[in-house]
């Protein structure tokens, strides 16, 4: 439910910008990762970023692409 993640619902328990912040929070530890900075990565082939069972650590969360 993208209104959900992104706005919040009270009667689901996720707080208001869930989504913004995960993806946030995605985007710098992808950078991190890839050692280069936002202005780096958008100049960079997606392929050469995104390999196949590329791994994000996000605290103790991983996550899967």
């Amino acid at each position: 439910d993208h209104a959900a993640w992104f706005y919040g619902s009270a009667s689901a328990g996720i707080p208001r910008h869930t989504g913004y912040s995960l993806g946030y929070q995605l985007v710098a530890a992808a950078l991190q990762q890839w050692q280069c900075t936002a202005s780096d990565a958008v100049a960079r082939p997606a392929t050469e970023l995104f390999t196949p069972k590329t791994i994000y650590t996000l605290g103790s969360v991983e996550v899967n692409f």
